[in-house]
């Protein structure tokens, strides 16, 4: 019997040997040239990765393309107190990303003729009296624009108590509205997506965690999803923090809630919204029309102009993050945790961000990308709120006051409403109330129509014990918000004067 070693090899007759010989070079070298493209990609995002470790970001890294992570890694700590590193496998609370799955969920039962989007709470919940109830519809509350606001702007919501549907029903129908007529503008609301989320319990006919579980997360394999069960985070979960300059930080469990729900808040790892992404880019949730109509808001988005488009519980984001490239998915942010979960739809790129540092998101995840479709980075350095605290405390609030132009220019940024006001509020959490009232004192100057300005002011000088200024701030409050009919900030302005009453002064 003959050995298989021994089994004569034929190979096949050539017959020009140069060109055999040149196709085979062209062959190896072709394969060589993937190989050293891949090799680059991965240093320079091992480099990107290299920087964010050395600039004392935390936070975990994963791209992946056709169903594969591509590229992986961790920065920085999950426990700045103790110096516990980072890694991949590290759980975080994923916040309003969540919003994805609860609207792939709405558009599966719309694209199965279960769910109108022209129809309104009235149809679906005829027993929830929400303000407005028979003109919101399915479409305002996907994309934000119902005029509902959301259960944590109740002041007396504690972020700790795990609420029960009818608990948030009451809250929610008890709340003013943002502004009276549906559709009018834009405004975010985590309680339109809990009325969403009942609405799929309703149809489902099972609880909501159960339903999503099944269509969205079972589909995708995510088994290390869960609701928190806590009201801090697991010791060996990534700890979450807020900076309010690059040296005052806390730890930030104040906000960490146990139940995860419709509007988001989910506890898991990168891998796990890397896999929904890559369900989702596979259209095996939802098909590519009911795809458009979801990141569109039913075609009433123009994803071709420049800037941010929200459509049905997706952000398509447009050579604003990433330079020159559009990318859809959603970010979620809140107690201490900044999570991005985006995808480039053309190349399939999809990259998840998870970050215990409040307020690093955008900035990583758009570098990412740039890096992946070989455009400059961005300078690596902590977000605007932070570096405009940290200049603020190296010169001073007259430097700011004074010389306003100057001050932003820099910081390289431009002065806006949103801006003044977070770095007012960050100064506040620090107790540096007076500098706070020195910033809003300039946004007063800047932005003297719009109401939150004023709002904040009041605040502060209540704080202060400054009543007579207080009181002047809420009357101009007042009477900007009554011109736009903004009863939600009307009625938290009505609030602060009768406190300022009662201490008949």
């Amino acid at each position: 019997m003959q050995h298989l070693d021994y089994f004569p090899v034929t190979y096949p007759k050539v017959k020009n040997m140069k060109k055999f010989t040149l196709l085979l070079i062209c062959l190896l070298t072709g394969f060589s040239s993937i190989l050293n493209a891949q090799n680059l990609l991965k240093y320079r995002l091992d480099s990107l990765t290299n920087e964010y470790q050395k600039a004392n970001f935390n936070g975990v890294i994963l791209i992946g393309k056709n169903g594969q992570i591509i590229y992986q890694n961790a920065f920085g700590y999950a426990n700045l107190e103790k110096k516990i590193p980072m890694t991949v496998d590290k759980l975080f609370k994923t916040e309003s990303v969540g919003k994805m799955f609860t609207s792939t969920r709405i558009m599966q039962l719309y694209e199965n003729g279960e769910i109108k989007l022209n129809k309104t709470i009235s149809d679906y919940l005829p027993d929830w009296k929400v303000k407005n109830a028979d003109k919101i519809t399915i479409h305002h509350l996907l994309n934000h624009t119902s005029g509902l606001m959301s259960t944590w702007d109740d002041p007396k919501y504690d972020f700790k108590k795990a609420y029960t549907t009818a608990e948030l029903k009451a809250m929610i129908e008890a709340q003013p509205l943002a502004f009276e007529e549906p559709g009018l503008r834009f405004h975010y609301s985590n309680s339109g997506y809990i009325i969403l989320g009942e609405i799929i319990a309703r149809i489902d006919g099972k609880p909501f965690d159960q339903a999503i579980r099944e269509r969205i997360f079972n589909v995708a394999g995510m088994k290390k999803i869960n609701h928190l069960n806590d009201t801090v985070m697991p010791a060996s979960a990534a700890q979450p923090y807020f900076f309010y300059s690059s040296k005052d930080y806390i730890q930030s469990n104040q906000a960490v809630s146990p139940k995860a729900g419709a509007p988001g808040g989910w506890i898991t790892n990168a891998e796990e919204l890397l896999k929904f992404l890559q369900t989702y880019i596979k259209g095996t949730y939802i098909n590519a029309n009911t795809k458009k109509i979801q990141q569109t808001a039913n075609n009433t988005e123009d994803l071709s102009k420049k800037g941010w488009h929200f459509g049905y519980g997706f952000l398509t984001l447009t050579d604003d993050v990433a330079t020159e490239e559009t990318i859809i998915g959603h970010n979620g942010g809140g107690a201490g945790f900044s999570i991005d979960a985006f995808f480039e739809p053309k190349s399939g790129y999809s990259v998840v961000m998870c970050s215990n540092m409040y307020g690093t998101g955008y900035h990583i995840t758009g570098n990412y990308f740039n890096i992946l479709f070989n455009k400059p980075i961005k300078k690596v350095e902590p977000n605007e709120l932070i570096r405009f605290v940290d200049l603020l405390q190296q010169k001073g609030t007259d430097y700011l006051i004074k010389q306003t132009d100057a001050f932003f220019n820099e910081l390289k940024i431009q002065p806006s409403p949103p801006i003044l006001i977070n770095v007012s509020e960050n100064l506040e959490q620090i107790r540096d109330l007076k500098s706070a009232g020195e910033v809003l004192s300039v946004a007063q100057r800047l932005f003297p129509e719009i109401p939150y300005v004023w709002l904040n002011s009041g605040n502060v000088a209540f704080n202060l014990k400054k009543y007579p200024d207080a009181r002047v701030f809420y009357e101009k409050t007042l009477n900007i918000a009554q011109k736009e009919k903004n009863d939600f900030v009307i009625q938290q302005v009505n609030q602060k004067l009768d406190e300022i009453n009662k201490l008949k002064l």
